[in-house]
């Protein structure tokens, strides 16, 4: 059992983190994560990527790695075929052993997908952890609307998470796009934009 403490504590040492995460399924959370890992690794940055929760299928891991990750885990290897109702504790642990696993001295980078919304129970439980929040250098959050980038900036502030830029399938309606630039203080990032190394870099 992780014990209840501080990141630098559990995890001396650990490389920078970016966790995606978004309003609900089909928000657009693996293709933002693939356009991120692209654009970090043509950057120059050697990438480690994640899945932490979620239901086991081979597509996001294998996305992962076509899109250049150097070393790609989930929950799977682990040992869970899905995440769906674990207890907290052991979604707490996978956390941490994915993060584990995947830093290699080599390792400038690790991207984390937090499956599903951030109210669907195991997410909810996440947040609410002090843990995830000292894990997390910064959050990357995927919305399908103006209203539901909002409200995700707001409370994934209010956990204590930093929150870099917004994307994901909302950037793909112009006018959803402009609402988000209007009442965000944060960069809303053209999903595939991510994919180039600056803007890639600049959610760091």
């Amino acid at each position: 059992e992780i014990p209840r403490t501080t990141a630098d504590q559990v995890l001396p040492g650990r490389p920078k983190v970016v966790g995606v995460l978004g309003t609900s399924m089909n928000a657009g959370k693996s293709t933002t994560v693939n356009c991120l890992i692209r654009g970090l690794a043509s950057s120059g940055l050697r990438v480690s990527a994640g899945k932490v929760t979620g239901t086991g299928a081979g597509g996001d891991p294998h996305g992962f790695t076509d899109a250049g990750a150097a070393k790609v885990l989930d929950f799977t290897d682990f040992g869970f075929p899905s995440t769906f109702r674990l207890d907290h504790e052991q979604v707490r642990s996978i956390l941490v052993s994915l993060i584990e696993d995947l830093w290699e001295p080599s390792t400038d980078v690790v991207v984390l997908e937090i499956a599903d919304g951030l109210y669907q129970a195991e997410t909810a439980r996440l947040l609410a952890d002090p843990l995830f929040s000292h894990v997390l250098d910064q959050a990357v959050f995927a919305a399908s609307g103006a209203v539901g980038a909002g409200a995700g900036v707001e409370l994934l502030r209010n956990h204590g998470i930093p929150v870099s830029a917004v994307s994901g399938v909302l950037t793909a309606a112009p006018r959803a796009a402009r609402e988000a630039r209007a009442v965000l203080d944060v960069p809303v990032i053209d999903t595939y934009g991510l994919a180039n190394p600056d803007l890639a870099r600049s959610v760091l």
